[in-house]
């Protein structure tokens, strides 16, 4: 953190001040006899109004008596007093140490003289009756006079330093003027007073002539002999001053801005925060600012981003407000979910009219720089502005770059912490680190542990949001642990419409796209030798066909290779199938494509033909013959708008569910089996006469299957 301390020495010295400091010691040197004289250094709040009084301070000659009084410190004008020839009687006598009493007994008298004083803080007085009877035998009039007559006899001039001015009430800016002007008019004597000029004349106005501020001036113009305004800071040294500031925070965070960054960033700097800046002290709080967040958003957030808010925070506190609390209106996506081009439009104009009322007090330059620097933060607002669009990767981009404009960050930057349940990028970094380190059980005890700590919901989102920074070690070991534990997690949609569990199996596609080609079918058959789920592996083999069949051009496996892969999944189902587990092993669907694709394999068919006939040759196992109907017989879930349960069901039957199941067994023998089910009421019913959402019953479906047995037989 910077303290805003003043520079002191001309070495630090950013703004060319040194030699302005320089020429006023110069003035103040040179001795006036018979009158004080009053230098006003003018500036504003943070311009270096104390620095250049210290660089003055190292001009003056060393025989020069200094007085640096700070009149923010007393609260009315009988302590003010005391507390000013305290600090003149002190700083005499410490220069002069023969001369230290009688000079400060008479300035103690003196004040006394004039402000009653009682006892000098700092300055031992031989007590109120000595006081009292000098006061007695000696008018102010003739103390003033012996004092004038000791200062000049030391031959030394005597600066007094009066900082702080324009922090003090309307009352207790008048006490320092009349101070100065009616009671320290000492010889050899010179007063810098430091205040902003446009405060202390509001302030001094009331009293002497008035309400309007020319009032304040004009009695200014009679005290202060010499007027000086702070040299201005060049827009070139207050950027170079703040930007080495900013820098210095960055390398003590050990953090390097890449070029896009720094470009971004420095963009905004010039275009809306230099323009405003007119004094160092707005860089120092700017970096200040930086330095409090930066450690605690590190490896959280987007750097570039962060640094732009938090300038806004200094630059545009009441438009970090509005960003803060408005995060919807810039992060809202216009160009979809919209159900006409006139409710999108109306939308737009709502962001458009509520942005214009935040930065309606600003003119119509910076209200362009504005909305370019909220674009810059929020390239989503382009919609809206400049009628541009972007595509769902470019969002996810975003995210994956820890953009303020992302909705998983956005809280980030002004909470200034990980949300609850986000998982903090620091940790993810780690965790991936162990898909290199790690064996593939330890990875699967750190997967379960981030699970168990967050969500898998997060753990499987940051991955697929980082899939593209895995190496082929890491997406080697990674694909093998999701191998072993995807098959618990949740089926909940919720990640781009489909579920956590099928968001990993996805996931492991992309995964074994990152291997070499010599490596991606050999990771592959590993990741279903060790899945301990079946159906896992099915989920694995319908997302990685979709992605082959949507891009056949960049297919990663040819179509012998793809014949291996469903050989290795019928022999792991053959396997581990029994009469008992023959329907419960694989959900329906997958258990349709399994037998789909056993049927086909040319090792592997003669056992399944084996296995029907053993259930079905008899024609007395309607049961078993039922349930395998069902799984040829779409699966449908859907939730009620009354209670949003979701509801699993059998729906419809068509053409092309009799096809499938045609394929695998013989439907005449099927049917024999089915005509023995009791309790049914079997007749033949159209297929076009059954819903494809609602629920279908057993009798309908099997009578919707007699339909198409009969129609097939009279085609035949």
């Amino acid at each position: 953190m910077y303290t805003d301390k003043p520079a002191s020495i001309q070495s630090e010295d950013c703004f060319q001040r040194y030699e302005f400091s320089k020429r006023i010691a110069s003035i103040v040197a040179k001795p006036s006899i018979d009158k004080s004289l009053i230098i006003g250094l003018y500036g504003r709040w943070g311009e270096g109004k104390t620095t250049v009084m210290n660089f003055i301070q190292k001009e003056l000659p060393k025989e020069t008596i200094i007085v640096n009084f700070n009149p923010w410190l007393f609260s009315d004008e009988q302590h003010l007093l005391k507390s000013f020839f305290t600090s003149i009687s002190a700083s005499l006598g410490a220069s002069n140490k023969t001369k230290k009493e009688k000079i400060g007994e008479l300035l103690s008298d003196y004040g006394g003289a004039i402000g009653s004083v009682t006892q000098l803080v700092g300055f031992n007085t031989d007590g109120l009756e000595k006081l009292g009877n000098k006061l007695k035998s000696t008018s102010a009039e003739e103390l003033k006079k012996r004092i004038d007559e000791l200062i000049i006899q030391s031959g030394k001039n005597i600066v007094v330093f009066v900082d702080d001015i324009d922090r003090l009430d309307i009352t207790e800016v008048q006490y320092v003027f009349k101070l100065v002007k009616l009671v320290g008019d000492f010889p050899r004597t010179c007063y810098i007073l430091s205040f902003d000029d446009e405060m202390v004349s509001a302030a001094l106005s009331p009293k002497y002539g008035g309400d309007s501020k020319s009032a304040g001036y004009n009695f200014l113009e009679k005290i202060i002999q010499i007027p000086l305004k702070i040299p201005k800071a060049s827009k070139k040294a207050l950027s170079k001053y703040s930007l080495d500031l900013l820098n210095k925070v960055l390398d003590d965070n050990s953090i390097d801005l890449n070029q896009s960054e720094s470009n971004e960033f420095l963009e905004v700097f010039d275009n809306a925060f230099l323009p405003i800046m007119d004094n160092p002290r707005l860089g120092i709080r700017f970096a200040n600012s930086l330095s409090f967040s930066l450690p605690l958003l590190n490896g959280e957030v987007n750097i570039s981003n962060l640094m732009i808010l938090e300038g806004l925070k200094i630059f545009y506190p009441s438009l970090y407000d509005f960003i803060r609390n408005n995060g919807q209106l810039f992060l809202e996506r216009t160009d979809r979910d919209q159900s006409d081009f006139n409710s999108k439009k109306q939308k737009q104009d709502e962001i458009k009219k509520e942005i214009s009322q935040a930065i309606v007090i600003y003119d119509e330059k910076k209200q362009k720089v504005i909305i370019e620097m909220f674009e810059q933060l929020f390239p989503q607002l382009k919609i809206i502005y400049s009628n541009s669009g972007y595509a769902d990767d470019i969002y996810v981009r975003w995210t994956k770059e820890k953009r303020i404009c992302s909705s998983k960050y956005f809280d980030r930057y002004f909470s200034y912490s990980v949300q609850e349940g986000d998982i903090p990028d620091n940790y993810f970094e780690n965790l991936v680190k162990n898909f290199e380190d790690n064996s593939i059980d330890e990875v699967v005890i750190k997967l379960n542990e981030t699970i168990e700590r967050y969500s898998a919901f997060d753990l499987i989102q940051k991955l697929r949001m980082q899939e593209g920074i895995f190496n082929e070690k890491q997406s080697y070991n990674l694909s093998l642990a999701l191998a072993e534990l995807g098959h618990t997690l949740p089926k909940d949609k919720n990640i781009y419409f489909t579920s956590t569990y099928a968001q990993s199996a996805i996931l492991i596609t992309r995964l074994i796209g990152i291997q070499s080609k010599k490596n991606q079918l050999t990771l592959l058959l590993k990741v279903f030798s060790i899945s301990k789920s079946l159906d896992y592996s099915m989920e694995i083999h319908h997302w990685l066909m979709f992605k082959e069949g949507k891009d056949p051009v960049n297919a990663i496996f040819s179509e012998k290779e793809k014949l291996k892969i469903k050989e290795l999944l019928v022999s792991i189902f053959k396997d581990s199938m029994t009469d008992e587990n023959f329907f419960t092993s694989l959900e329906d669907g997958n258990l349709w494509r399994m037998l789909s694709w056993w049927i086909n394999s040319l090792q592997h068919k003669k056992t399944l033909k084996v296995f029907l006939d053993k259930h079905l040759k008899k024609k007395n196992n309607p049961i078993f013959a039922l349930k395998l109907l069902k799984v040829f017989t779409p699966t449908i879930t859907m939730t009620s708008s009354a209670d949003y349960i979701p509801r699993t069901y059998k729906s419809g039957f068509f053409q092309s569910n009799f096809d499938a199941i045609k394929g695998v067994v013989d439907v005449k023998l099927l049917n024999d089996n089915l005509l023995k089910l009791k309790g049914l009421n079997i007749t033949e019913i159209n297929p076009s006469e059954v819903s494809s959402q609602d629920p279908i019953n057993d009798e309908t479906l099997v009578s919707v299957f007699q339909w198409f047995i009969i129609t097939q037989s009279i085609k035949g």
